[in-house]
């Protein structure tokens, strides 16, 4: 669908899709999935949503993907020490509502990501609107990443 999810996203996983679409919850939502894939590849996800009344919604998720054991090698090819990679995110999500049909979002992102004895973290933003066009079936919607 071309990443049209960003336009009509309104649960749990707004938080990715695009944060302003959180601002149309009205009730706790709390969400969990494991998906285990070849090679030993897993992900995990964890997220929760708590609308704040008139203050909008707030929302926290939770996501590892590890990519199992690899084998570690030299550059002659021998087999070394075994090590497992992994990504780590860690989101933070506010939406909220400014008019009956126009709505803003925003992601603060912890992330971390570990490749054999290679550590990297950074801390990324997310930004996101939508808008209802009213007497009408036709939401727009916007998300800008990793900033």
């Amino acid at each position: 669908m071309g990443e049209s999810h960003v336009a009509v996203s309104q649960n749990l996983f707004a938080s990715y899709w695009n944060p302003a679409g959180l601002s149309l919850m009205q009730r706790a939502q709390l969400g969990f999935m494991h998906n285990s894939w070849f090679e030993g590849i897993n992900h995990e996800f964890v997220g929760y949503v708590h609308p704040l009344s008139a203050f909008g919604v707030a929302a926290t998720t939770f996501s590892y993907l590890s990519y199992g054991e690899l084998d570690r090698r030299d550059a002659e090819g021998n087999k070394g020490k075994p090590f497992r990679p992994y990504d780590l995110a860690l989101v933070l999500s506010y939406g909220r509502k400014f008019t009956s049909d126009l709505a803003m979002g925003a992601n603060v992102k912890f992330l971390r990501e570990q490749i054999d004895d290679k550590k990297a973290q950074a801390i990324a933003f997310d930004f996101g609107g939508r808008y209802d066009v009213p007497n009408s079936q036709l939401s727009l919607g916007v998300n800008l990443q990793n900033f």
